[in-house]
């Protein structure tokens, strides 16, 4: 580990603990991802709760998810968003990013925030491709396999939903992306309220 990227490996712990100290994920399926430099992102354990990680558990890992340091790896199913965001991240000009053809991505969390996948299940049972939550942007709902559809939701939507495998979030730093999934389970819970108060 290279004394650089401390701080920023300490961010991303603290990230991550903030995802499930916030209720915003349960057990060992989420994974949050930052982009360290050279094609190299720091990423949190397969396998591991994010609460209580250290600096040093976290795996350096290219752009396929192959860990660097530990050849530990990580599972192709869950890397596959983050891949796939980063990389579309990777290739913007300011240019395109100027004119509305792609965002700024350096960042990118799988979280499971249950309101929001409570509506993201009662969406997908009515054939829904999206949810509408009351003052908020349509979040788009995807099947996890379909890379063209994540490819261009990505580029207008800070937040997609891939069924069976959780929130998918992504944005120019882990604050903007932890704050897109905290903005739209906070919408999900006043939409609910709302509901119930009909």
């Amino acid at each position: 580990m290279e004394a650089d990227e401390n701080p920023l490996r300490k961010q991303l712990c603290r990230a991550a603990s903030q995802l499930w100290q916030r209720r915003l994920t349960s057990g060992t399926g989420a994974r949050v991802a930052v982009e360290l430099h050279r094609r190299r992102y720091l990423a949190t354990p397969d396998g591991r709760r994010l609460a209580g990680l250290n600096p040093g558990d976290l795996a350096t890992v290219d752009l396929q998810g192959v860990d660097l340091l530990n050849a530990r790896g990580t599972t192709l199913q869950t890397w596959a968003p983050h891949r796939i965001a980063l990389d579309h991240g990777m290739r913007q000009t300011p240019e395109d990013i100027g004119a509305g053809r792609g965002r700024a991505i350096h960042a990118t969390a799988l979280a499971h925030p249950p309101r929001l996948l409570a509506f993201a299940a009662h969406a997908n049972a009515q054939g829904a491709n999206g949810i509408k939550l009351r003052g908020h942007t349509p979040v788009p709902l995807l099947d996890p396999a379909d890379e063209p559809g994540l490819i261009t939701a990505i580029t207008t939507h800070s937040l997609v939903v891939l069924t069976g495998l959780g929130v998918f979030a992504s944005g120019a730093n882990l604050d903007a992306t932890l704050a897109s999934i905290e903005d739209a389970e906070a919408a999900a819970e006043i939409t609910l309220t709302l509901r119930q108060l009909r």
